[in-house]
């Protein structure tokens, strides 16, 4: 069994005809129709049943696949892996960026990379924080950008910018017209937050329970996203705590953002990354496009 097999293997799958599959890969009709039946006699099993002009994958075909494309995968990872030992800056580089944070930094992290990083384009991921941990962790990411400490889990981090966190308050709302504000003044009852797994949710929690030291007792609804929770801010239906990073599009809702008297009312954002990953080098780029690309006029960048 060789690589090149089970790459003919899928393409057959993908076009369910000879022809395009040959085409697909570049070889002739008969080169491929040599390499499936050969697979077929070392395994024992017939992977496509032919009827005619009609190709289908049998119910071990269908297994032997999906086997095939992990195998596959995992070789282009060695692969990429071997290119990053030999040049860091060359080769897709995986990133993974917590939804609060992927809308806003995405944008100007993109056009850098492509500028400072040509061959090392960017495979991004969005998840909630403890996925992400979880994919740096067994290598499907190369880094993650997150706002919370995982030192003590064995990874390194490059500490990116602080970044403040404001009110969001409806236009009509008395907190409105203040230039500051405290956290004191804000019924919790009417404070709305993002759904369970979202750092930024733990964050204002706590970022409550110690301005008022008392349990939050923060509103019924849940958001997912923030541009959730600014639309139902906006409709009058209560308050939220937004980073400053979202500032530009909380005020495109036509919602009103006030500054928090709260010291330590802020999260510090970092790039994580294994211990002794081989693409620091790109990494250590990655981090100086952030720092040099994030607006500084809304966050304090870490030299």
């Amino acid at each position: 069994m060789n690589m090149q097999g089970l790459r003919y293997l899928r393409a057959l799958d993908r076009y369910r005809s000879f022809s395009r599959a040959a085409e697909a890969c570049a070889v002739s009709q008969p080169t491929l129709s040599a390499q499936i039946r050969k697979l077929e006699d070392e395994l024992g099993v017939a992977l496509f049943e032919r009827d005619g002009r009609t190709l289908r994958v049998t119910p071990v075909g269908e297994a032997v696949v999906e086997q095939a494309a992990i195998a596959l995968a995992a070789a282009d990872r060695i692969a990429e892996l071997a290119r990053a030992h030999a040049d860091p800056l060359v080769g897709a580089l995986r990133v993974g960026l917590i939804p609060t944070l992927a809308p806003y930094l995405l944008p100007p992290l993109l056009a850098g990379a492509r500028e400072r990083l040509p061959d090392a384009p960017l495979v991004v991921n969005e998840e909630i924080t403890p996925r992400l941990i979880e994919q740096l962790l067994d290598g499907r990411l190369d880094a993650a950008i997150v706002a919370t400490d995982h030192t003590a889990g064995g990874l390194s981090e490059v500490v990116l910018f602080e970044e403040p966190f404001y009110l969001a308050v409806a236009p009509t709302d008395a907190l409105a017209a203040r230039a500051r504000v405290s956290l004191r003044e804000v019924d919790e009852r009417s404070l709305m937050l993002l759904v369970d797994g979202h750092c930024l949710r733990d964050q204002t929690i706590a970022l409550c329970s110690e301005a008022t030291r008392s349990r939050v007792l923060a509103s019924e609804v849940r958001g997912t996203r923030i541009e959730t929770l600014l639309n139902l801010v906006a409709a009058g239906h209560g308050a939220t705590i937004v980073p400053a990073l979202a500032l530009d599009g909380a005020r495109a809702f036509g919602v009103c953002t006030v500054e928090l008297e709260e010291l330590g009312a802020s999260r510090t954002v970092r790039l994580v990354h294994r211990p002794f990953a081989a693409r620091r080098s790109a990494l250590a780029m990655l981090a100086q496009i952030i720092r040099e690309r994030v607006p500084a006029s809304r966050v304090r960048v870490t030299a």
